[in-house]
């Protein structure tokens, strides 16, 4: 307010003293065309006149040139450029943490102030929820105060909605608490919803960008260790040819392989039914034992081994009727063994279990799984699309996909989580007319056949390179396959090779290991191959550190050449490696 008066005050006072000095002593005031005249000068400079004027004011105001909501409003021309320098900009003016601001679509983030927002038609700021919560209601009864506690330990300070026409919002801002704890003031929220209101097309096209770029981004990532494992099974095969080994090992290697095939095409149908913008609600569904249904996921999902397969356990529980659709069941459970089994090689303790509950209103399903946790400022966003917690490489759609298809069965999907202890996904079904014994009970037979010992049922006699033999690769994989693949590859050129599963079992393996090369991945749970190397070449900086990713932005690649001495594909090749040792060892190869 006072910037605005002073700004049409001072405006006020040049116009005159410029009609004073310049117009009113030389005319009659009974001439027309003079005070035409000097309207015209009036309507034709006030636009540059305030804005010069007002420069000025919010200097003696803001201690800037520009005022908050000028500076907020200008940031537009950003979000023309690229949405994420606009976010970059807009979370500096804010004084806020980049990474703790989200534009996003309300189908993206339909989440716990979702009845809130749609019954008050209001902005949420977490300082006025705390001064509006009942005194006389205990906590557990009052939705207030659990909207207040979700967003102080989510850490969220602003949820700004902006409602259409139709008075429904179709997009919201999301920001933590300002890094100075200043309050957010009411001309930056009437500037940010100015904003938003501009910018809606915008973040709507850089949706569909990016879901583009997570379908193509996800599909390379997750392609890679089937395709990885088919080339293992294959090199089996050739050994076993080579060598005239007993064929009947053959069949456990094409079963590996046909299997590896499998999984490769569950993972495109599960990533194209992700970025699919089509209705659930459109796929016919039918009343099923929920049993059943999970048996009958876990049973055709493509485990990479028997022994992971083994991790996961349903255990004994109530049975009960849900109307599911098999198909969109089978990829939520696909969706979130995936994400689970992720950390299986870093967490080498942790497995899955799911249970069944029934309830009076509710029936529900437990996934559990004792990996690394959430924290619990990030569980709010699990559901999010686009988000991925500390997982690269996929499309970050997944949980949304389970969101939606649960909406679609009339349920509901929840997540627990303790950091270092457990993930809870709770799926929520209602309670259905249909009995038991009227759903026809059938589950396929388990398709996961190959051996658990598969690795050392044959030994593979290497002709090594001379030059080669005695060195030591230490290769660093969260992947157990891909780490088999470049191990055996390894173990053929005459190289003896030390395995690791994750960055910080890399850093101490160097601390106590003569190591000649390492081949590094970069995606990985609890510490990447970025960290890994940095603090490996303060132990040993002489030792080549070889960079073994997929597919890498731009930023990854510049990083590579920076911290690492090279970089090789992956799933890489016999002869890519030979010619790696040939000029990072720098020994002739035969």
């Amino acid at each position: 307010m006072i910037y605005c008066i002073t700004s049409v005050g001072l405006c006020a006072i040049v116009y005159t003293g410029v009609l004073s000095l310049f117009y009113l002593p030389f005319v009659n005031y009974h001439e027309v065309v003079p005070t035409l005249l000097a309207c015209a000068f009036i309507g034709l400079s006030w636009r540059r006149i305030f804005d010069y004027v007002s420069s000025y004011t919010a200097l003696l105001v803001y201690g800037q040139t520009s005022s908050p909501v000028s500076q907020i409003l200008s940031i537009e021309k950003d979000f023309k450029s690229s949405i994420d320098l606009g976010k970059k900009n807009l979370a500096k003016q804010l004084n806020i943490p980049y990474e703790q601001l989200e534009i996003v679509t309300n189908t993206d983030h339909r989440a716990f102030y979702q009845d809130y927002i749609d019954s008050n038609k209001t902005v949420l700021i977490a300082e006025e929820v705390e001064d509006q919560l009942p005194s006389q209601e205990s906590p557990t009864s009052s939705p207030l105060h659990n909207l207040y506690q979700t967003m102080k330990s989510s850490q969220i300070g602003l949820v700004l909605p902006l409602f259409d026409q139709n008075e429904s919002f179709t997009h919201v801002l999301i920001s933590s608490h300002k890094l100075d704890n200043s309050l957010f003031t009411i001309e930056e929220i009437s500037a940010l919803q100015k904003l938003l209101k501009r910018i809606q097309n915008l973040i709507d096209a850089d949706r569909k960008v990016k879901q583009s770029q997570a379908l193509a981004n996800s599909i390379a990532h997750e392609m890679r260790n089937p395709l990885a494992q088919v080339q293992l099974q294959l090199e089996h095969l050739a050994e076993l040819v080579r060598n005239k080994s007993d064929t009947s090992l053959m069949q456990e290697y094409l079963e590996a392989g046909d299997l590896a095939v499998l999984r490769g095409r569950q993972l495109i149908d599960i990533i194209l039914r992700e970025v699919n913008d089509s209705s659930l609600e459109q796929e016919a569904a039918s009343p099923s034992s929920i049993r059943v249904a999970i048996e009958q996921a876990l049973n055709r999902y493509g485990f990479e081994s028997n022994s992971i397969r083994d991790r996961v356990k349903l255990n004994d529980g109530e049975d009960f009727v849900a109307n599911i659709n098999d198909t969109l069941f089978n990829f939520v459970i696909f969706n979130l063994l995936r994400n689970a089994i992720y950390y299986f090689d870093s967490y080498p303790e942790s497995q899955i279990e799911i249970s069944t509950l029934t309830d009076t209103h509710e029936n529900q399903v437990i996934f559990r799984d004792t990996g690394p946790g959430i924290d619990s400022r990030y569980v709010q966003r699990v559901f999010d699309d686009f988000y991925s917690h500390q997982k690269s490489g996929g499309s970050g759609l997944g949980l949304g996909y389970c969101r939606r298809v649960m909406e679609s069965f009339g349920g509901r999907i929840e997540c627990r989580s303790e950091l270092g202890q457990y993930t809870e996904f709770i799926m929520h079904f209602p309670v259905q007319s249909v009995r038991l014994d009227e759903v026809k009970q059938s589950s396929n037979g388990p398709i996961f056949k190959a051996s658990n010992n598969q690795k050392s049922s044959v030994r593979y006699p290497n002709k090594p390179s001379k030059t080669l033999a005695g060195k030591t690769v230490l290769v660093v994989d969260d992947k157990e396959i891909q780490r088999a693949l470049v191990t055996l590859y390894l173990s053929q050129l005459g190289m003896h090779t030390i395995q690791a599963n994750d960055g910080e079992s890399a850093v101490s393996i160097c601390k106590s290991n003569p190591i000649d090369l390492i081949l590094m991945d970069i995606q990985m749970p609890r510490m990447n191959g970025f960290e890994a190397t940095a603090l490996i070449k303060k132990i040993t900086p002489t030792t080549p550190i070889i960079a073994l990713s997929g597919e890498s932005s731009p930023a990854d690649i510049e990083k590579m050449a920076m911290l690492m001495d090279g970089r090789l594909e992956k799933p890489t090749t016999k002869n890519a490696l030979a010619e790696l040792m040939k000029v990072k060892l720098e020994l002739p190869v035969s």
